[in-house]
Formats: C-alpha cells, structure tokens, sequence
C-alpha cells in the first residue's frame, strides 16, 4: 500500500473477501495507510468482510473509520471508477 500511497493514488479499496483472521498487525496497517492518504484528501475502503474481520472491526471501532462495501463490484459502481 506504501508505493501505492507514494504514487498519489489517494483512494485505495481493499478487497478483504480471502483475509478470514486479521490482527493487531492488520488493524495497524490499514489505520497507517488512513492516515497517510487522508491529508492527501484520499481514503481507503474496504469490500468483502469475512464475518471475523468484521467482528474484529466492530470492537475495534473500525467501522466508524472507514467505509466498508459488501463486495468489490458494489464498491466500484459506487465509487465511480
């Protein structure tokens, strides 16, 4: 995500639908990734939450953070890409 993020791309969709365990690691990740896009006016989405990942989320006051799609398709057609 770092090169990405480095090449101006300020909107990035993470697509979760194989990630079904996510850790502390993880969290941090996507919360680092937040915060670098967001003075650059970006964001980061996520589609396709396992039900863990999205219960870990839930707990983690993650769904507050970012905008979470039910699947890849449905996040594309609304983001207008």
């Amino acid at each position: 995500m770092d090169s990405l993020i480095d090449d101006n791309h300020a909107t990035i969709l993470i697509d979760l639908a194989g990630v079904e365990y996510i850790s502390s690691v993880g969290l941090r990740i996507l919360l680092a990734a937040l915060k670098k896009v967001r003075p650059k006016q970006g964001d980061v989405k996520l589609a396709a939450l396992q039900p863990f990942v999205s219960e870990v989320l839930e707990i983690a006051g993650f769904t507050k953070l970012f905008t979470i799609y039910s699947n890849q398709a449905d996040a594309l057609s609304q983001m207008k890409i």
